[in-house]
């Protein structure tokens, strides 16, 4: 996905199936040897599944959506993800798992569904599609966004987000002032 890089070594790799991954992934990964992706918030470790890894550096998000997955962290236990399952995973801590319905990464169809999330983290998805920058008043600060936008139509995506909040704003030289 956006702004993000996956890295092996291929030297070794026919023994340590492990890639480094910082961004967002989509796997999938064909039955046969383990496979490891690895990130600064977490581990997750698969066996023939397809699933998506989101690791930015404040948070990771692993769906899966075919098989299993298991999720490891610094800070518990590993968890293990059945397909139709997503957790997130904070500073070491599981926290928001729940059943998921889709079959596969939003962001992979050039869309965005963002469930309660707050506004100045939708605009920081979207900076990662769109060179712009935001400025938001403080008093939009506590609120939520629920929905789904393109990641290649900015005007359509913010009128999305904005229209429903009821949020003037104001849109000129790859500038966003609401």
């Amino acid at each position: 996905n956006a702004i993000s890089s996956l890295s092996f070594k291929p030297r070794n790799w026919s023994n340590s199936r492990t890639v480094k991954l910082s961004g967002q992934a989509y796997f999938d990964v064909k039955k046969g040897s383990s496979f490891t992706v690895k990130t600064d918030d977490g581990t997750v470790k698969v066996l023939g599944t397809k699933f998506d890894i989101a690791a930015y550096g404040l948070y990771m998000t692993v769906t899966c959506y075919e098989g299993k997955v298991e999720v490891l962290t610094s800070n518990n236990p590993s968890k293990v993800l059945n397909a139709g399952q997503q957790v997130s995973v904070k500073d070491g801590h599981y926290y928001d798992l729940k059943t998921i319905n889709d079959s596969t990464s939003d962001w992979r169809d050039k869309n965005l569904k963002f469930e309660n999330l707050p506004l100045q983290n939708v605009l920081t998805e979207l900076n990662k599609y769109y060179d712009y920058s935001f400025e938001m008043n403080v008093k939009h600060k506590n609120r939520y966004f629920t929905g789904q936008v393109p990641t290649n139509d900015i005007q359509k995506s913010l009128e999305l987000i904005f229209a429903p909040l009821d949020i003037p704003y104001d849109f000129s030289n790859k500038e966003l002032v609401f």
